[in-house]
């Protein structure tokens, strides 16, 4: 499996074996408290159901409100599992790209008031 690389700010380091975590600054809009929104991407290729959804729900458990996650499957199945998750915990989700090769979602974290509300 590949190695995690998380990038916040300057700062570069390598996790245990886990699909690949790229983030990035999105110069766009900053937030209400003035810190930049980020994008992660996690790269799940050739990963088979249900392992893209957890992983995703693993993701987005680490991210600040506002910022975004850029997940990308192989699987077709996560077509139904991603939304579904998002649908759960309250998140924005949209289909950024889908092919016979890949889907990619773009998922932006909310401050999680459904998954308080569930809790």
């Amino acid at each position: 499996m590949p190695t995690i690389y998380h990038r916040r700010a300057s700062r570069w380091w390598a996790g245990f074996a886990l699909p690949t975590l790229q983030t990035s600054v999105d110069e766009g809009r900053p937030l209400r408290h003035g810190r930049r929104m980020t994008t992660t991407k996690l790269d799940l290729a050739g990963l088979k159901c249900p392992l893209p959804a957890l992983k995703t729900r693993k993701a987005l458990k680490t991210l600040p409100p506002g910022d975004r996650l850029e997940v990308l499957c192989t699987d077709p199945l996560s077509v139904i599992d991603i939304p579904n998750l998002i649908r759960e915990t309250g998140d924005k989700v949209e289909i950024t790209e889908r092919s016979q090769a890949r889907i990619v979602f773009l998922i932006e974290k909310t401050d999680g008031s459904v998954e308080k509300a569930n809790a």
